[in-house]
């Protein structure tokens, strides 16, 4: 089960107006087991919990409703990087941008 010192809440701007603050609760991935049984025995499964983000508040600055904030959270929307940093990454990382075959002769 998660731990509660895991669990955390902080303020972060709002993704849609970038001005005003609203309460986030951030609950982090985790495994639990649950039990199969079947013809007398029991089998431990894991069971994956994905991480979980509750919005507490309404934003005060653009009165954004907590689920339109939740959904422009998940979906990442200030996060979008450019094709020509995707390819500044890959080279710094070492990665071949241009992927082609050698001629044998």
């Amino acid at each position: 089960m998660s731990d509660i010192a895991s669990i955390k809440t902080e303020k972060v701007k709002c993704p849609l107006c970038q001005v005003g603050e609203v309460e986030v609760t951030t609950k982090p991935e985790y495994y639990s087991f649950s039990a199969a049984r079947a013809f007398g025995k029991v089998k431990r499964i894991p069971v994956h919990h994905p991480e979980q983000t509750k919005v507490e508040s309404n934003c005060p600055n653009c009165k954004a409703k907590k689920s339109d904030i939740k959904d422009a959270l998940d979906s990442g929307s200030g996060k979008k990087i450019t094709h020509e940093e995707l390819l500044k990454r890959l080279q710094k990382s070492g990665l071949p941008t241009i992927i082609g075959s050698a001629k044998k002769d």
